[in-house]
């Protein structure tokens, strides 16, 4: 709820257009709807920017927001529009990353306050919510989870902990710069 009310009126004029200068959002809209596309009917071209056909592998070129295909694609299935998905995409991503923030304070400090504070900044600070107008900066929930597990891993090594931090990384490195 305090995603959708701090960041109003973007959950509602989400659903057919979109709020802001749609220049990066737009495009990665875009990307995601052919991406979607692509994993439904032929996987193997993923990869593959039509922009710059012939060449393969291009789409490696930018920001891949590889992590945020599959609930998009959901939410597009359920929505039959791609602005919307698009929005509501962005939407979960700042609450993901606002608790993600916040589970990485109280592991640090033990304090609920403190991780309440770092989940609030860290979700809907006015940096953060400035990077509206970049779609995929707002896709970083995999930093403080990657560190939540390292923590983790460094307290008391585990695999599925060192393979949380591998995975953690890997899905930044495939999202967002």
């Amino acid at each position: 709820m305090l995603t959708v009310w701090y960041t109003w009126p973007f959950a509602v004029d989400g659903r057919d257009h979109f709020s802001f200068n749609a220049g990066d959002t737009a495009l990665i809209t875009a990307g995601l709807r052919l991406h979607w596309h692509e994993v439904l009917t032929n996987p193997a071209s993923l990869g593959d920017d039509h922009v710059f056909y012939p060449l393969r592998g291009t789409a490696f070129y930018k920001d891949l927001e590889l992590s945020a295909l599959v609930p998009f694609g959901l939410l597009y299935q359920l929505t039959g529009s791609a602005i919307a998905a698009s929005s509501y995409t962005v939407l979960l991503f700042v609450a993901a990353n606002a608790i993600a923030v916040a589970a990485l304070a109280y592991r640090w400090t033990s304090d609920r306050l403190a991780s309440l504070a770092s989940g609030v900044i860290g979700g809907f600070s006015p940096i953060v919510v400035g990077y509206f107008l970049h779609y995929q900066l707002m896709l970083a929930v995999w930093m403080p989870l990657m560190l939540l597990a390292l923590d983790g891993f460094l307290v008391r090594p585990r695999l599925r902990l060192a393979l949380a931090v591998v995975l953690c990384l890997w899905l930044e490195l495939v999202t967002a710069v």
